[in-house]
C-alpha cells in the first residue's frame, strides 16, 4: 500500500481520512511520524501570539498596494499606451472604411450589355429631320450593341416581366 499523500495527511489530522487509509498508519512508521510531526507543528501555529497591527496600519495598506502594483506594472509600449492616441486610430480607421463603402456603392455601375459610345453622340446627330427612331446604326455609335435589349428582357424574373408588360401598355395608351 502506498504512502500517505499530504492532502491525505491533511485529512487526517481534520479527521476525514477514510478508514481504509487510516488502517497504513497501523502499519506505517514512516507515515505516523510525519503525521505526527503535522500534529505538532500545527499545534504549535495556533500557539502563537499574533500581535494586531497599529490602526494607521489598515489605513494607509490601501495606498501601498496601489503604488507597489503601479511600480511592477511596466508601461505598455508605444503609442497604444494612450487611450486618446488609440481612440483617435480607431476613429480614423472607421471612416476611412465608411468613406470607401460610400463612394464604391455611388460609383457608377457599368452593365455589362452597353459599352461606353467610342465617340460623343448627340440626341440631334442621331435623329434625321422628320424625327424617326434611331435604326441600328445609330444604336451602335451610342455604343448599344444589337440583341441588347432581348437579352435584357430574357434575363428579367415573371415579376418583372409582369411590370414591363404593364408599363408599355399604359405607354401606349398615351
Amino acid at each position: 500500500m502506498s504512502h500517505l499523500s499530504d492532502v491525505e495527511l491533511i485529512d487526517l489530522i481534520d479527521e476525514v481520512l477514510p478508514p481504509e487509509r487510516r488502517h497504513h498508519l497501523d502499519e506505517c512508521l514512516a507515515c505516523r511520524a510525519q503525521a505526527e510531526a503535522l500534529r505538532t507543528t500545527m499545534t504549535r501555529a495556533t500557539d502563537v501570539d499574533v500581535p494586531e497591527p497599529s490602526p494607521l496600519f489598515w489605513d494607509h495598506f490601501s495606498a501601498r498596494v496601489h503604488d507597489a502594483v503601479a511600480e511592477s506594472e511596466p508601461a505598455a509600449p508605444g503609442w497604444f499606451s494612450r487611450p486618446t492616441l488609440t481612440w483617435g486610430a480607431a476613429g480614423a480607421l472607421a471612416t476611412a472604411i465608411l468613406v470607401a463603402v460610400v463612394w464604391r456603392s455611388s460609383a457608377p455601375v457599368s452593365h455589362p450589355l452597353v459599352t461606353p459610345p467610342s465617340a460623343p453622340a448627340t440626341v440631334a446627330s442621331l435623329s434625321s429631320d422628320n424625327d424617326t427612331d434611331t435604326d441600328d446604326d445609330d444604336a451602335t455609335e451610342l455604343g448599344v450593341r444589337p440583341g441588347t435589349a432581348e437579352r435584357a428582357i430574357a434575363n428579367l424574373t415573371s415579376a418583372e416581366r409582369s411590370e414591363f408588360v404593364r408599363l408599355l401598355e399604359a405607354e401606349i395608351r398615351m
